[in-house]
């Protein structure tokens, strides 16, 4: 079973001779890039006014706010049809000792973390530019990463997804429930870090919560199927699609998604007190950190914030950064 957004899309095909340059990013990040305008307009219709301006019409397109290499991504996606995936392993010609071993594994954790925060940031373009084909085949090489590398969202990838993306977007869905159901492995480290985004993420406690409510059937085929971390492309996971309906985490027009996806689709279960979906939206952040002891979370000033492991809650590791995204810890 496959979705229109499976098959390489046309764009490029025949494009003409009218090229446009877009300029993407600020000051000495800012890039230039160059596509046929109607492999452009073909793809999305987000451009269109800014074609008709005068610079536009000179064959020149200004995104100060874009990041320039998502956006080389999708230049590529327009020529290729690809979103290309993260680095999920090295090959060696011999055996390497332990500290050589070691090197190369935090580099292949270096450029997957890279890849990964670059392609939410191809996925959040993709929402702005309202790119279907794009945004699924995007959030397809994002879950495909995290499956074949056998992680889950670090700290600083989940808030910057509920910063950056729309507020019932399926990257939500997607980063929400895989970590929920890693939660099984008893690991204390996840259990904080889904606390911390509790926090600090806006909508995302109310999000969890809802998740949880429409998707309760998950915790008990993870139960029947098993996982083991261990073994982690076998047993049940959101990360692993052949488990899961092609389009889970989709979104689709009408008719684009595989056929008989109508089958796959169950309306959640409602408790019949008629709130809408915007009365999740208080103030959950307030609430927890009124019901949190420590002090940073009540707004008190001390000289030093810890949590009571002796971790520091203030040493930056949980928060984005986008001027060093080396930082952030993507992946957990």
């Amino acid at each position: 079973m496959s979705c229109k957004s499976q098959k390489k899309h046309r764009h490029a095909h025949n494009p003409g001779t009218e090229k446009l340059t877009i300029g993407v990013g600020v000051g000495s990040k800012r890039q230039e890039f160059s596509i046929h305008k109607t492999t452009l307009q073909r793809a999305t219709k987000y451009f269109d006014q800014m074609i008709d301006s005068e610079a536009g019409k000179k064959g020149l397109i200004f995104l100060n706010d874009d990041e320039p290499k998502a956006f080389g991504m999708f230049i590529a996606w327009l020529k290729t049809g690809n979103v290309a995936k993260p680095p999920t392993n090295f090959k060696v010609k011999t055996m390497p000792s332990q500290a050589q071993l070691e090197i190369l594994e935090n580099d292949l954790r270096q450029r997957f973390d890279q890849h990964e925060f670059q392609l939410v940031n191809l996925y959040c373009l993709a929402e702005k530019y309202n790119i279907e084909a794009l945004a699924n085949n995007t959030i397809d090489a994002i879950q495909d990463g995290f499956y074949e590398y056998g992680t889950v969202f670090g700290p600083g990838l989940l808030t910057k997804i509920f910063a950056q993306t729309k507020k019932n977007s399926p990257l939500r869905d997607l980063c929400v429930g895989t970590n929920l159901l890693h939660m099984d492995r008893g690991c204390g480290q996840l259990r904080e870090e889904m606390m911390m985004a509790a926090l600090v993420a806006p909508g995302f406690f109310a999000h969890m919560m809802k998740w949880i409510a429409q998707n309760f059937e998950m915790f008990g085929r993870r139960q029947r199927e098993g996982y083991d971390a261990r073994k982690h492309l076998e047993g049940f996971s959101m990360l692993r699609r052949s488990k899961l309906c092609p389009c889970h985490f989709h979104v689709h027009a009408k008719g684009n998604a595989h056929k008989g996806h109508e089958l796959c689709v169950k309306a959640p279960m409602t408790c019949g007190h008629g709130a809408g979906d915007d009365a999740m939206d208080m103030d959950l952040a307030g609430l927890l950190a009124s019901l949190c002891p420590c002090s940073k979370c009540r707004g008190e000033e001390t000289e030093s914030v810890g949590s009571a492991d002796g971790m520091d809650m203030d040493d930056g590791e949980n928060w984005v950064d986008e001027s060093d995204e080396e930082k952030v810890p993507v992946s957990h």
